[in-house]
């Protein structure tokens, strides 16, 4: 029997399933509730599956939290039956995906960042076409990719790049200070 490697191994998610919703249930409903029992924005995101056709809950849905002690405290509060929600009982089991996709590392999570836009005119000078303050930034080694997002006047722009495709064309070397650096 092979042994996968570690980068076969899957990694932690901090989201669950959450079956028995009661049908009449929106998704703001679940996440006043599950922030009551859990605290306050410890919920980074939620789904409840419905039907298409008639866009009725299907009774399951995910929950992605902020952090592994919320989900932990979640999953400890559903096995002793402690998320009472509209008479049902909320029984939350292990999810191996996400909802939305982020660095599994809160170390690459960057808010509040600066981006500057141009060209290399040498080894360690770039000239600045446009720069954008207040950017978050995540690096996703794990899943090859870099995103920004930029706050626009009217709107949020979205860049996401292959990090693969980033280092083999351009040589690129990303530095974020006193975070980590990727060459």
């Amino acid at each position: 029997m092979a042994i996968p490697s570690s980068e076969e191994t899957p990694k932690p998610t901090p989201t669950v399933h959450v079956n028995n919703i009661p049908q009449t249930v929106t998704a703001k409903d679940l996440l006043t509730y599950l922030e009551s029992a859990i605290g306050s924005s410890s919920i980074f995101a939620l789904e409840i599956f419905s039907e298409h056709n008639n866009w009725k809950s299907r009774g399951t849905g995910r929950v992605q939290f902020e952090t592994f002690e919320a989900k932990s405290k979640a999953l400890t509060l559903s096995n002793d039956e402690k998320l009472l929600f509209k008479s049902h009982f909320l029984r939350l089991t292990d999810s191996k995906d996400d909802i939305v996709p982020r660095p599994y590392f809160t170390r690459n999570r960057l808010n509040n960042c600066t981006l500057h836009a141009g060209f290399p005119i040498g080894v360690d000078c770039m000239s600045v076409l446009e720069t954008w303050e207040g950017v978050r930034s995540w690096v996703m080694p794990e899943r090859n990719r870099l995103e920004f997002w930029v706050s626009m006047v009217v709107s949020v722009i979205s860049l996401r790049f292959n990090l693969k495709i980033l280092w083999s064309l351009l040589g690129i070397v990303l530095v974020i200070p006193n975070q980590m650096h990727f060459s």
